[in-house]
């Protein structure tokens, strides 16, 4: 965001909440970081990323819960998905046992770090996941 003075504007409405609740979860959905996040809705939204942050953290996330996790199901979902293919397509060439072995540890150890980023992306945004009996 440019270094131009915003505006302070003191009251959040309803439609507000609604840009900065749908930018924040499309960010999320990229793998985006939180920060950019903030950005962008500052700028569509005429206030500072910490006005931003600040909103996000203290009223419009806990009304995105459910989502958030669905999110966070669903990048699991497809990195699963990515490592299964990937474990697929390096058992149909004509690898050796071994070079097969230590490929998939690669895809495994680069998934792992996907899911890592993705799962401190959410994180960060506040989400804690409810363990439910």
């Amino acid at each position: 965001m440019d270094k131009q003075k915003v505006e302070r504007k003191n009251a959040w409405s309803n439609t507000d909440d609604m840009i900065l609740a749908t930018t924040v979860l499309d960010h999320i959905k990229k793998g985006s970081t939180q920060t950019k996040a903030f950005e962008e809705a500052a700028q569509l939204l005429s206030r500072s990323p910490s006005a931003s942050a600040f909103r996000w953290n203290g009223v419009v996330r806990q009304q995105y819960e459910s989502e958030l996790l669905t999110i966070k199901e669903k990048i699991t979902v497809y990195m699963e998905t990515q490592l299964e293919k990937e474990y697929m397509s390096l058992q149909s060439s004509s690898v050796d046992t071994h070079d097969l072995l230590n490929q998939l540890s690669k895809s495994i150890h680069d998934m792992q770090n996907k899911l890592i980023t993705m799962s401190n992306c959410v994180t960060q945004l506040g989400l804690t996941i409810k363990q439910r009996n």
